[in-house]
């Protein structure tokens, strides 16, 4: 670009040889271009994994890089030999290097198997990219018109659902590193195919086949209105919390509802609080539903000569079945905000446990007492042999993605050889952990101590032969009025010991 004196002089153009610059000034803004700078030469770096990876099949998956340059934003060129030999796609990308000498960088697995690629391997190339800006001048007016700059926003490349399955993938890799590299890519293959049952980014409903729930009031009963119980300020502020989140996330309304129900904090085992709603009073005006849930002696036996098994948790089950639209106003609770009803089924009513069996069956089918038994919101896969569970995990996992169940990742156990039991080919045992508090339960002094012991024994006694017969002296401190005398029991105390 030539510039005259006259027109810088007319234009107010000045020019930095110093700082490799000019500027042109007007009333309204200065603009700075900087001279174009053209290198003899522009020295290329190699970028390379930071870190072993794990790509899934048919995933993308954001990496961590790194290289030996300094600082700077960097052009991009991927590697032809990691695209033609492994099948692993990168894009060409502009790619800002920090002061760690690291970048993030996204990789494409286009295979239908998992890809591993070792710490050190080389990605492609990088070079500095020039920092040149630009202006023009509009020539329909005889001065400089102010320069206009558009402003693009570079769409993030992991989306909040990206984000989602990134977490999901990492949860799924810790669930399966028990299992050896063959079986875990086979498992894991699996939880791919099926990923959207792990994604609780949303909120969801089941489809149930038309099975809603019902909360059928007894009749010649009105309905029943509570205040809002009085609660410290920190917990009226955990309340206005969880409501708040409940309405964002769809679960709970506004309600005009004749019904209410007070609200209290429960704490857990860790010590956080669970939000709850005390539903007792509609509960005893509410026609029972004894739809059955399977006994727990069923389900063990059941699982006798298996090798495999996987448990899945479902997320936040209750909240996933949907509630008859007349029967929403019955949910209602109140607060010292305001008054709210579920839009789905919440937990602390009484025949919860019943619809909730009842849809969980029905989503299943036939699958049930035949690879895969249910107990309130957990679901159990069992299988005689490692192949045979992969096969069954896909069928339960498929039943369940068709019906938009979702599962809470991080509770799933997966191909495990032990539940709470050895199952071994010839019959159940309990596990070593689970009676060694029977085991290791101290010679009774008192009458209730000795009453105590018995009543954890006869959880047992179906491992213990002829139990009635060993434990028959004992069995007098279920009487808490017996005079204790322990030498009659001495005996009975060690065999059961001795037998678990």
């Amino acid at each position: 670009l030539l510039l005259g004196g006259d027109f810088c002089d007319k234009y107010n153009v000045n020019i930095s040889y110093g700082g490799k610059y000019l500027t042109i000034s007007t009333r309204q803004q200065q603009t700075r271009v900087k001279f174009q700078q053209q290198p003899n030469t522009q020295q290329v770096f190699h970028l390379n994994t930071l870190n072993g990876i794990a790509i899934p099949p048919l995933s993308s998956k954001v990496i961590q890089a790194a290289s030996s340059s300094s600082p700077m934003s960097a052009i991009f060129t991927p590697s032809s030999r990691m695209t033609n030999k492994q099948h692993v796609i990168a894009p060409h990308a502009i790619l800002t290097i920090d002061n760690t000498n690291t970048t993030t960088l996204t990789l494409l697995n286009t295979t239908t198997s998992f890809k591993r690629i070792p710490q050190g391997t080389t990605l492609g190339q990088i070079k500095n990219l020039e920092d040149n800006t630009c202006c023009y001048v509009r020539h329909n007016s005889c001065s400089i018109q102010p320069q206009h700059t558009t402003s693009v926003t570079t769409p993030n490349p992991i989306s909040s659902k990206s984000k989602s399955y990134s977490s999901i993938h990492s949860t799924m890799h810790e669930l399966t590193s028990h299992l050896p590299r063959q079986q875990q890519d086979q498992i894991l293959s699996i939880l791919i195919k099926h990923k959207s049952v792990f994604d609780t980014s949303k909120t969801s409903i089941m489809n149930t086949n038309n099975i809603s729930h019902r909360i059928p009031i007894l009749p010649q009963h009105r309905p029943i209105q509570s205040y809002p119980y009085r609660k410290a300020a920190k917990e009226t502020q955990i309340i206005n919390e969880q409501v708040k989140e409940m309405l964002d996330n769809h679960v709970i309304r506004p309600s005009t509802s004749p019904w209410s129900a007070p609200v209290v904090i429960i704490r857990k085992k860790d010590g956080s609080p669970r939000f709850c709603v005390d539903y007792r009073k509609q509960n005893l005006i509410t026609e029972r539903d004894v739809y059955p849930s399977p006994r727990i002696d069923d389900i063990i036996d059941k699982l006798v000569g298996s090798q495999y098994f996987t448990t899945l948790d479902l997320k936040a089950g209750y909240w996933q079945i949907p509630i008859e639209e007349q029967d929403k106003k019955k949910t209602a609770f109140i607060t010292p905000d305001g008054l709210f009803e579920f839009n789905v089924l919440p937990f602390g009513f009484s025949n919860a446990p019943a619809t909730f069996q009842r849809i969980i069956n029905s989503v299943l089918g036939v699958l049930r007492w035949d690879i895969t038994l249910v107990y309130l919101d957990d679901i159990i896969v069992y299988s005689p042999s490692f192949a045979n569970h992969v096969k069954h995990l896909d069928l339960i996992l498929d039943a369940l993605e068709k019906a938009n169940v979702k599962l809470n990742a991080a509770k799933c156990s997966l191909a495990r050889k032990q539940l709470g039991y050895r199952i071994p080919q010839d019959g159940i045992k309990p596990t070593r952990t689970n009676v060694k508090k029977t085991i290791d339960f101290p010679t009774p002094t008192l009458t209730k101590a000795a009453y105590s012991f018995i009543q954890v024994a006869q959880f047992y006694h179906r491992f213990i032969k002829d139990f009635s017969t060993i434990a028959a002296p004992l069995n007098m401190f279920k009487n808490k009025d017996v005079k204790f005398e322990w030498t009659p029991c001495k005996q009975s105390f060690n065999t059961l010991k001795q037998k678990l």
